[in-house]
Order: C-alpha cells, then structure tokens, then sequence
C-alpha cells in the first residue's frame, strides 16, 4: 500500500448485527488485496471503534 494510503472498509450487516468485515486495498492499478473477516467476534473491535470515533 502507498505511503499515506489506507484501506476500505465494508461492514456486512445482518439483522442489525455485524457478521463479516471486508477490507479491500487497492491502488491505481486496481485491487491490490481483499480480505475477508467472517468471525464476528474478531470483528467486534471494529464496530466498537466506529461507536467510539463518532
């Protein structure tokens, strides 16, 4: 990833409740990396970052 750079997040939701969190990095010259994380209790930090940035 380019310096400066950072990547897209999509949080998938269902019935209210994060189940998956897809990372994309991409450049230019298209996508670079995709990486999905289909554990909802890994992605519980996530979601609570976006309750605490705003």
């Amino acid at each position: 990833m380019g310096r400066g750079q950072r990547p897209v997040d999509c949080l998938v939701l269902s019935g209210g409740k994060a189940t998956a969190l897809l990372s994309i990095e991409a450049s230019q010259d298209g996508i670079d990396h995709l990486m999905w994380i289909t554990d909802p209790a890994k992605a519980a930090p996530y979601v609570t970052s976006l309750r605490h940035d705003g």
